[in-house]
């Protein structure tokens, strides 16, 4: 395994793991990262930029439709940032600041 490869494994790994190894939506086993803002349009593969989704949210959140399923892709979009700022929020809150 390349030392790219690692990386990617081991910052997987770490937003699992800050995110209890659920989707961050609704609570089922998370089995996707997701990037807040894309790689092409500059976002890092960083874990304030990521966050662990289901696969059907992460398929809702990037537009793929799912039957039965009723949060909107804007809605899904919302509730993840929401997520993630909140998350850092507190962190930054309890260790003194950003």
């Amino acid at each position: 395994m390349n030392r790219n490869r690692k990386q990617e494994t081991g910052l997987r790994h770490q937003v699992f793991e800050r995110d209890s190894y659920t989707c961050v939506l609704c609570s089922r086993p998370a089995s996707d990262i997701h990037h807040l803002i894309s790689r092409a349009q500059g976002g890092l593969n960083a874990p304030t930029n990521l966050v662990s989704l289901c696969r059907i949210h992460h398929d809702l959140v990037h537009g793929r439709q799912w039957i039965g399923v009723e949060l909107a892709v804007d809605d899904a979009i919302q509730a993840v940032t929401e997520y993630v700022h909140d998350y850092y929020a507190a962190y930054f809150e309890q260790w003194g600041g950003w």
